[in-house]
């Protein structure tokens, strides 16, 4: 049963070791520059759009700046659709203004290394520190008279010749340093001085980025040697406390091996510092200078927006991974006009082609027209056409066109055609676009079609058709021969001539026999006589007529049924577009000739009017389609 509350302990120290941790990756972000005030996108350089830059740092939640991050590691989202080829550039901003507090070990065991310490304290302030930064130093040491580190209020309570508040007097900064004098037998108030520099940088520091630099090469002690003695207020647990709620990034650093390392690495765990073991005192320079530095770094990305042109605020949404996970942020640019022309595409095609994007095309041939869409601030003087750096033609006007004649060029090979858009302004601002092109070999249907503005295929397609008329013109010529008629004469119908019969031969006399002979119907002279035979001639039945062509006056007779069309297989054939193949009929109904339409496409007219049925009389003129008949009959 005793095992069980040690096995609680040792859960919570673990949790306390981990929440700190967490406590320092919460909070996150992205800091940007701010490019000035009255802009309505402070925080992107839009005033060379379409080129976009901006400046950021990706923060932990103690406000120490991420070094270190790859390209990879952002990505930029232009109205939501990726940003492509943007590029980035970690650096050191001299110009960042930052606030350092220096916490330094003076106790006693720091004899033999104060030159050293000397010489890290100028390095920061040689190499890295500007007029921009300030800094403070705090010194700590528990000397004989006992003074030690001075929380008093009003706070902070400094001590003359051992600590200075923040302020840019590099020279002042370094004889403090210089002028530090060891007592061997001093003790090390660690958890008192770790709390005053937080608090200061907390308190007082003017700049956002702010940073507690610890050095020590021992553990809190007392001029006797007794551990943590050596602070009179703070201990190793309250002082973790009262740091979570500063939020002040503390880097410590340990010189030597005999250090309180687990407490220092808890205190930047802690914080959202790091922890770094400096074997030599000649190492702290480099290490001061390195945390100094690392709170100047900043992040420049640059890149060409693929958004038009249009004079309106567009979204920005850039996006870091970080060792605390990922962080965002959206902010505003303004696609303004550009004060260099910018040529946003060119518009391509070859004759009798739709227009498309030049870009788009694998190569060209023959003449090729070129439409360029250009946008600036200023108003557009001219355009410049060079084809592998030879100036071939200035357009002055707008829509800025040039039909580019491929075929001067030698085939087969890649050239390059570059578009220069000149302002008004004096001297003007240009603006280029430079494309390389694949230009193919104009065969001789490509100059054809170049010069006549019909594509071959049409060609072809016309000639075929043209000889598919001329060989049915022959076919249908040779069908239908019209029989050449000079006039036209009604015709007459005359009967055929008939032989009278010879007289028949004498008969015998025969004596008269009376009216009572001749009643009774005894057979008389008369009744012996043979009479003449009437001859029938064989003609068809129903009226003569005819219907007659009034161009050539060609003669078509008309039968019992006559079928009329433009089709073979009619019996009368009128060789004529508008007439439909079967068109009309004429059939003989009660001795007359009734005329009939076939629902034709263009119809059939009598005298001028369309019918469906029409008892034809003599001299009607007939019409079907473009072709004028008329009616004739023999009485």
């Amino acid at each position: 049963m005793k095992r069980r509350p040690i096995i609680h302990l040792m859960l919570f120290a673990l949790l306390a070791c981990l929440v700190p941790v967490a406590l320092a990756q919460s909070g996150a972000r992205l800091e940007f520059d701010q490019t000035g005030e009255g802009d309505r996108s402070p925080e992107v350089r839009d005033g060379d759009f379409p080129r976009l830059g901006f400046t950021l740092t990706p923060m932990s939640g103690s406000g120490v700046p991420f070094d270190g991050l790859s390209p990879s590691a952002f990505t930029v989202l232009e109205d939501g659709s990726p940003a492509k080829n943007f590029t980035v550039t970690e650096r050191v901003d001299p110009n960042q203004g930052i606030s350092v507090v220096l916490v330094l070990d003076v106790s006693g065991s720091m004899f033999d290394d104060i030159d050293a310490l000397r010489t890290a304290a100028a390095a920061l302030y040689d190499r890295v520190l500007e007029q921009t930064d300030e800094s403070a130093i705090i010194t700590f040491a528990t000397l004989a008279d006992g003074t030690t580190v001075n929380l008093s209020d009003p706070f902070p309570q400094l001590t003359a010749g051992r600590e200075v508040g923040f302020t840019n007097d590099e020279g002042m900064l370094k004889n403090l340093i210089n002028g530090m004098v060891i007592d061997e037998g001093a003790g090390t108030p660690l958890y008192d001085a770790i709390y005053k520099g937080a608090r200061m940088a907390n308190a007082e520091a003017s700049n956002t980025r702010r940073v507690v630099i610890v050095m020590t090469d021992g553990v809190d002690a007392d001029r006797q040697g007794n551990v943590e003695k050596g602070s009179t207020v703070y201990d190793r647990e309250s002082v973790i406390d009262e740091l979570r709620t500063l939020n002040v990034p503390v880097f410590t650093v340990g010189l030597g091996d005999e250090i309180d390392s687990a407490f220092l690495q808890r205190v930047a765990n802690t914080t959202g510092g790091t922890y770094q073991n400096a074997p030599l005192a000649s190492d702290l320079a480099d290490i001061f200078t390195e945390v100094a530095s690392q709170l100047k770094v900043k992040y420049d990305l640059s890149f060409t927006a693929s958004t038009l042109s249009d004079g309106q605020l567009h979204n920005l949404q850039v996006s870091a991974r970080t060792p605390d996970g990922e962080v965002s942020k959206t902010v505003a640019y303004l696609a303004n006009y550009p004060v260099q022309p910018w040529v946003q595409g060119v518009q391509a095609a070859n004759p009798r082609q739709d227009f498309r994007a030049l870009d788009t095309f694998e190569s060209v041939k023959g003449r090729v027209a070129l439409q360029p869409t250009i946008v600036a601030r200023g108003d557009i003087a001219a355009v410049n056409y060079y084809i592998n750096d030879q100036l071939v033609y200035t357009a002055d006007t707008s829509p800025w066109e040039f039909s580019w004649n491929t075929t001067d060029l030698a085939p087969d090979e890649t050239h390059r055609l570059t578009i220069e858009a000149l302002d008004d302004a004096t001297p003007a601002n240009a603006g280029r676009a430079d494309f390389d092109l694949l230009v193919e070999a104009c065969s001789i249907i490509c100059l054809v079609e170049q010069q006549s503005g019909v594509p071959a295929a049409w060609w072809l397609a016309g000639l075929i058709a043209l000889l598919l008329l001329f060989v049915l013109f022959l076919w249908r010529r040779r069908r239908h021969v019209p029989e050449p008629i000079t006039s036209y004469e009604t015709p007459i119908y005359t009967p055929p001539v008939v032989e009278p019969a010879p007289p028949p031969p004498a008969a015998p006399q025969q004596p008269k026999l009376g009216a009572t002979e001749v009643m009774a119907g005894t057979a008389g002279p008369a009744a012996a006589r043979p009479r003449a035979k009437t001859e029938v001639l064989s003609r068809r039945q129903g009226p003569i007529a005819f219907l007659i062509d009034v161009e050539t006056g060609r003669q078509f007779p008309l039968g019992e049924v006559t079928t009329i069309g433009s089709g073979t297989e009619n019996d009368v054939v009128l060789d004529e577009s508008t007439v439909s193949g079967q068109h009309a009929k004429v059939r003989i109904e009660d001795g007359s000739f009734a005329l009939f339409d076939l629902g034709s496409t263009n119809g059939t007219l009598v005298n001028g009017s369309t019918i469906a049925r029409h008892v034809l009389a003599d001299g009607d003129r007939v019409q079907f389609g473009r072709k004028t008949l008329t009616f004739r009959v023999m009485s």
